[in-house]
């Protein structure tokens, strides 16, 4: 069941990332009034991204090696950024930026090091 959920939240999760790359200039405006930077909002949303897809994967192979499935997760962000990328070069007031990539992936690296302490807690509870 657990893993069901994970997997739902990962589709939300894209959806989600989709519609807002869908939003032309009043997103940026947003972003902008709330203080935070453009490659931050991409840091944190690939981040927790990367984290989500990376339990799904847990616990739909709990088996499997940890370095695989955190290497997939990663990867598949990324790929998922660059998709995000050229998406948004198609979208009024947006554009395709080397520098929202890098936010991406770093982003991608870092809610892998959240998922394993997470796992890492799982693991040493049950």
């Amino acid at each position: 069941m657990v893993k069901w959920l994970l997997w739902a939240a990962v589709a939300a999760y894209v959806i989600g990332i989709w519609w807002l790359s869908s939003q032309g200039e009043q997103i940026t405006a947003k972003v902008d009034a709330a203080g935070i930077t453009d490659f931050n909002a991409h840091f944190i949303l690939f981040g927790g991204l990367s984290f989500l897809l990376r339990l799904a994967l847990y616990f739909t192979w709990p088996a499997s090696p940890g370095w695989l499935l955190s290497t997939s997760a990663a990867a598949g962000t990324f790929a998922y950024g660059a998709i995000d990328e050229w998406h948004q070069s198609f979208v009024p007031g947006r554009g395709a930026d080397a520098q929202d990539l890098t936010g991406d992936l770093i982003g991608a690296l870092g809610g892998q090091l959240l998922a394993a302490l997470c796992i890492w807690g799982w693991r040493r509870l049950f």
